[in-house]
């Protein structure tokens, strides 16, 4: 009975033991199973990170690409834009081109036309010239023309007392487009020092030339002009050798103007005197030498239409700032000349007006 009981023992034992390795077993295999599960898993997720890795890859390179082709659209288009410049550049390197020849084909053209403007100055002066001498008349009074009594005449005389009076009681009378033209001697050296007086009475308030010395290289080398301004002042400009500075002189009602200039190359300094006052100093065209053949107007500005409308007299001229002692090259008293135009050489009305 014992045995039995051992035997039945041993065998709930043993199915104890059996159900305990079945269990056991069954326990392995579901670890086995879930290892197995977690390994699927992970490489699931694996695949699926590499494929997301494979994505961002092809994203990234269609990103590169698209990059790429920005890259080379925008190098293509700078590439346009390049040739585009390139084509502007040369446009513009053409149009500068053709501006500089023009340029130079219009400075030779100047050049041209001022060579014949130079050549038909020169004719002109010479064909002049060639004119005052054919028809010169040398002055003298003529016979009855002089009143009964004598006039006191426009002079500078105050100043310069030894001067002749052989015209002191006539001027000349200008009307439209008249002027006198008379020649300085071309025996002269080149000046370095001048002076030029002269009396002057108009109405007019235009501007006006009273006095031109021009020689072949300038038609400006002496030119004396007047205007009046808008408050009724008198402008007086002098150019020498081509170069202006104008004075402005005191204020008067219309009455005989009375000047003299002086103009010395050493220090260009030049004066003028009204009325005898000397207004403020100028500087003017230091160093510079006046040419000493010309041809000289009364009235006019050489090649210009400035004309004068009044009465002039009293026309000296020097070669000298401070000796008006010396010979005259323009001598009012011994005075060769022409008149073209409106202008005559008449004595003064009673009563007298003087400079």
């Amino acid at each position: 009975m014992e045995e039995e009981e051992e035997v039945k023992e041993e065998e709930i034992k043993e199915e104890e033991k059996e159900e305990e390795e079945k269990v056991e077993e069954e326990k392995v295999k579901e670890e086995e199973k879930v290892e197995e599960e977690e390994v699927k898993e992970k490489e699931k997720v694996k695949e699926e990170e590499k494929v997301k890795e494979e994505e961002e890859e092809k994203v990234e390179e269609e990103k590169v690409e698209k990059e790429e082709m920005k890259e080379e659209e925008k190098k293509v288009k700078e590439e346009e834009e390049e040739g585009v410049k390139e084509e502007e550049k040369e446009e513009e390197v053409k149009e500068e081109e053709e501006k500089v020849n023009e340029e130079e084909k219009k400075v030779k053209e100047d050049e041209e036309e001022e060579q014949a403007r130079q050549k038909k100055r020169e004719e002109d002066l010479h064909a002049d010239i060639a004119t005052t001498r054919r028809r010169k008349h040398s002055w003298s009074n003529p016979a009855g023309t002089k009143p009964a009594l004598q006039i006191s005449a426009p002079n500078f005389l105050d100043f310069y007392p030894e001067l002749k009076r052989d015209l002191q009681d006539y001027s000349f009378i200008f009307s439209h487009k008249g002027y006198v033209t008379f020649e300085v001697d071309e025996s002269q050296e080149l000046l370095q020092n001048i002076t030029v007086c002269l009396c002057s009475f108009s109405d007019s308030p235009a501007k006006q030339a009273l006095f031109s010395y021009a020689t072949k290289d300038q038609d400006k080398e002496i030119l004396i002009e007047k205007v009046q301004g808008l408050d009724g002042s008198w402008w007086y400009t002098v150019y020498i050798g081509g170069v202006p500075q104008r004075f402005r002189v005191p204020d008067f009602y219309q009455e005989w103007q009375k000047i003299c200039i002086t103009w010395a190359s050493e220090t260009g300094v030049l004066t003028l005197q009204f009325n005898g006052k000397t207004l403020p100093r100028k500087m003017v065209r230091q160093g510079y030498f006046i040419r000493p053949h010309a041809l000289v107007q009364l009235g006019r500005a050489h090649h210009e239409e400035i004309f004068f409308q009044g009465e002039i007299q009293q026309v000296y001229m020097w070669n000298s700032t401070d000796s008006v002692h010396d010979p005259p090259m323009i001598e009012w008293s011994n005075l060769s000349y022409e008149t073209q135009g409106n202008v005559v050489l008449d004595h003064l009305p009673w009563p007298p007006y003087t400079c």
